[in-house]
């Protein structure tokens, strides 16, 4: 599975926190365990979520959706189409919710490649035609100043 999957239980605490979730906000499951899902300090503007936390805890929906701008671990923008599903035995009280954190325009990125939004050092001060460069000349060595 590619997506982020979150556990909160009736008192909105995070119970459990996937191995993606973790790649997607820079934080473990040790680190988020049994913590108030909304005091979290992750890319994603979990205040947004509270309604439909709230409503699924009332029962008032089963199922509910909302898509949010998002910005990863490694500082890259996406959107997040967050799924939240009440968490109720087949007979008994609701006893929390589940959060499915999908990246819906955000390429995979295996570990072993290098950042696409990290520039490459070697062609950093490389000349490209037109333009100004990062040192306060024209390309092609007219200076600025």
């Amino acid at each position: 599975m590619h997506d982020g999957v979150v556990v909160l239980d009736a008192a909105l605490m995070v119970q459990l926190w996937n191995d993606r979730s973790a790649d997607l906000w820079g934080l473990g499951a040790e680190e988020v365990h049994n913590t108030p899902f909304f005091a979290l300090d992750i890319g994603l503007s979990v205040e947004a979520l509270r309604p439909l936390a709230d409503d699924a805890l009332v029962g008032k929906v089963d199922v509910s959706q909302l898509t949010l701008v998002a910005r990863n671990r490694r500082g890259r923008s996406f959107s997040c189409r967050v799924t939240c599903t009440t968490l109720r035995p087949s007979s008994g009280p609701i006893i929390g919710v589940t959060l499915l954190m999908e990246a819906i325009d955000l390429p995979l990125i295996d570990p072993r490649t290098p950042d696409p939004a990290t520039p490459d050092p070697s062609v950093m001060d490389q000349p490209a035609t037109g333009g100004v460069s990062r040192h306060g000349s024209l390309r092609g060595g007219q200076s600025l100043r």
